[in-house]
């Protein structure tokens, strides 16, 4: 039999969407006199980058520990304190900041963004661009498999994915060397 949610339950749950809602506006606010204000903007991340891998790659300095326990402490703090709030996030590497006093840990998540550029037909060699983009496109497809095929936790559907993508790109590849500029 499933239970209904009381009023009150109900009422509380509002209550803490609404508080969730006014912190994320006051950010918004935030932002907004900020860039008013021409100040520079409030980061983040210690560091934020997204690499050739398509991965998206955060620095976060974690809070909650001091600077100066053993590495072993400082991950145990990652892997239960902080992790679950940084799904999908996984771990990269962890490490003492003096800067920061403290731990900094480097998340990643897969986050492919097609970052390809065909240029225009310069001086008719568009045959040879277009072969050294799909080449380019195909090498960069290969080491996504074998970066799939290192890690533990891919999915089988994730590695028919890339396998399809390559299938698809060598058939693209023999397509175009049978067509005539």
């Amino acid at each position: 039999m499933i239970q209904e949610k009381t009023l009150e339950e109900q009422l509380r749950e509002e209550i803490e969407r609404q508080k969730a809602h006014i912190k994320k506006l006051q950010a918004d606010v935030g932002k907004w006199k900020r860039m008013a204000r021409e100040q520079k903007p409030k980061p983040e991340f210690i560091r934020e980058q997204h690499d050739e891998r398509g991965r998206h790659i955060i620095e976060i300095h974690l809070n909650g520990i001091p600077g100066d326990v053993g590495y072993l402490e400082a991950l145990e703090h990652l892997k239960y304190e902080v992790l679950p709030h940084y799904y999908p996030y996984y771990y990269v590497a962890c490490y003492q900041s003096q800067k920061y006093d403290g731990w900094i840990a480097r998340l990643a998540k897969v986050d492919i963004i097609d970052m390809s550029y065909i240029p225009a037909n310069q001086g008719g060699n568009s045959k040879e661009i277009l072969n050294k983009f799909y080449w380019d496109l195909y090498e960069q497809l290969k080491r996504y498999n074998h970066y799939f095929s290192s890690v533990e936790n891919i999915t089988k559907e994730d590695i028919a994915k890339v396998e399809g993508l390559v299938f698809l790109i060598n058939r693209m590849m023999e397509k175009m060397l049978e067509t005539e500029f």
